[in-house]
């Protein structure tokens, strides 16, 4: 018995527009047998967040950004 993580979701590189990869990785979490639960949205100019949500419905937070602008 016991949890265990079946979604796994690798990037690299760095956030630019609707087309970065924020929205890939939303895309292989779902061609992957998650589900997007809240969409990329914008924190600043800098960052975003979502959340994606694993095959057994547990809830994983995303994050990338910096804290100020280039």
């Amino acid at each position: 018995g016991g949890n265990a993580v079946r979604l796994v979701v690798m990037t690299s590189g760095t956030i630019e527009g609707e087309s970065g990869v924020g929205k890939e990785v939303l895309a292989r979490a779902t061609q992957s047998g998650g589900s997007v639960v809240m969409d990329k949205s914008p924190i600043s100019e800098t960052s975003w967040f979502a959340v994606i949500a694993d095959p057994d419905g547990n809830h994983i937070g995303l994050y990338e950004g910096t804290t100020e602008a280039s």
